[in-house]
């Protein structure tokens, strides 16, 4: 729920729907009515993520970056796996089994450069989700 109100509030700001002021109040309402509770204090609202108390990027370019990433991974497992007939067929053990080996046994022991570039092969390229995004609109529009 944290990402979507994180979202929801950094696309509101973008689009000059809300000002900065705002934001712990907006927080509050979007928890209360997505959950049933409202934070005590900042703290416990919006000032819980670093992202923003830390001035690291926002949640949309946080959320575009795990698209990029996502694309770079999947199509390195692609190389090893059949990834689109596992999934047709509910199959989802050896892809389970690949990520493992190549993302989630390292937890944080590597910064995300790092464990991209192990898995992969490469370093961090928007090309691959280009290439998605691409391949997706021309199939889809036929273009």
């Amino acid at each position: 729920m944290h990402v979507i109100v994180r979202t929801e509030i950094e696309q509101a700001l973008v689009a000059g729907e809300m000002e900065v002021e705002e934001v712990p109040e907006v927080w509050g309402d979007k928890y209360e009515s997505y959950l049933g509770i409202r934070p005590n204090t900042d703290r416990e609202g919006p000032l819980q993520d670093p992202h923003w108390s830390g001035s690291i990027p926002g949640f949309i370019n946080y959320t575009l970056g795990h698209h990029v990433l996502a694309a770079q991974v999947i199509d390195s497992a692609k190389a090893d796996l059949n990834v689109s007939d596992l999934i047709r067929n509910g199959d989802f053990g050896p892809i389970r089994e690949w990520m493992t080996e190549h993302i989630h046994q390292h937890g944080q022991r590597y910064k995300t450069q790092d464990l991209v570039r192990r898995a992969t092969g490469k370093e961090i390229t928007a090309d691959h989700f280009i290439d998605y995004l691409d391949n997706k609109y021309r199939n889809l529009y036929h273009c």
